[in-house]
């Protein structure tokens, strides 16, 4: 006249047992996204970096097709930054469109200094 299941056991998949000795993914001690970074890390891309970088391309953007200032032509770049300091998403808009394909390849080589939340801004090559 009892209730219970019988055995004493648990059911399959929902004992406390010893498992396989790993931790479950995301889980354990590993470096998760709990553990804060090192404080000496800054919390995003500075203005003074980002322009510091964009200078070292302008070079490069210029062979894009900017060299000649009376023709008018302009680039638009949205960067988004990865806190890894490189590029996670690139908007471009060009007044030339045979520009947007160079203007991409040269500022995807663009690097920044490693940050905790990355950045985004918006630079404008004329």
């Amino acid at each position: 006249t009892g209730s219970g299941s019988g055995s004493g056991k648990p059911a399959p998949g929902t004992g406390s047992g010893s498992g396989s000795g790993k931790p479950a993914p995301g889980t354990g001690s590993g470096s998760g996204s709990a553990k804060p970074p090192p404080p000496s890390i800054p919390e995003q891309v500075t203005e003074a970096a980002f322009a510091a970088e964009m200078s070292r391309l302008e070079p490069k953007m210029r062979k894009c097709g900017l060299r000649n200032r009376r023709l008018g032509h302009s680039i638009r770049a949205t960067i988004q930054i990865s806190p890894d300091g490189t590029i996670s998403d690139l908007q471009i808009q060009a007044t030339a469109p045979l520009m947007v394909g160079c203007a991409r390849q040269t500022l995807q080589a663009a690097r920044f200094p490693v940050t905790q939340r990355g950045g985004q801004f918006t630079r404008v090559f004329e």
